[in-house]
């Protein structure tokens, strides 16, 4: 099996007053969108440039911290910048939508997979964002190694925090994974 693509990068570029960080963070609630639109800056020019950093730096002290969450919690592409040697994130740009794929681990589960346990104890782990329809029959518990993960079954779906494992009072058929 092919592992997939790094889906979780941090580019910086130091400088004596400023830290510019780009991240990839996945798994977007549907529907979420930043205050801010994407600028025609952040998309056409990418990451470790000047012109970012310009306009990183033209919008700190601008952003109320609850819109910079919003936009570090998006699941897009990210920009941040940090002043200083601060580790406070004090401006935020949406790059737009990450390209997200679910691949498939074998065999087992890994540390950084959303896994499920069928009634003969034989795991199905997938990594990477996105979202996955399929039939998974006799499914006894649901676990999100590395960040969180959602699970829908026939009459129900559950968010899991990242670490932690539910086990199901009755086996379940899964219809949906996402993260």
């Amino acid at each position: 099996m092919n592992r997939p693509s790094i889906h979780s990068t941090t580019v910086g570029i130091a400088t004596a007053s400023a830290v510019v960080a780009a991240v990839l963070l996945p798994v977007a609630p549907a529907g979420a969108a930043p205050e801010r639109p994407t600028t025609s800056v952040a998309t056409r020019v990418g990451f470790a440039t000047d012109a970012m950093r310009q306009e990183l730096q033209e919008l700190e002290g601008t952003q109320s911290s609850a819109e910079i969450d919003r936009i570090v919690d998006s699941g897009h592409l990210v920009a941040t910048y940090t002043a200083g040697t601060s580790s406070t994130i004090v401006a935020a740009v949406d790059l737009g939508p990450a390209q997200r794929a679910l691949s498939f681990v074998g065999p087992g589960c890994s540390t950084d997979s959303l896994c499920m346990t069928n009634t003969s104890n034989s795991p199905s782990a997938y990594t990477g964002t996105g979202s996955l329809s399929g039939t998974w029959k006799r499914i006894t518990s649901a676990a999100a190694y590395g960040r969180k993960a959602r699970f829908t079954w026939d009459g129900g779906a559950l968010t899991v925090e990242a670490g932690h494992v539910n086990y199901f009072g009755a086996p379940v058929t899964m219809k949906k994974v996402s993260r």
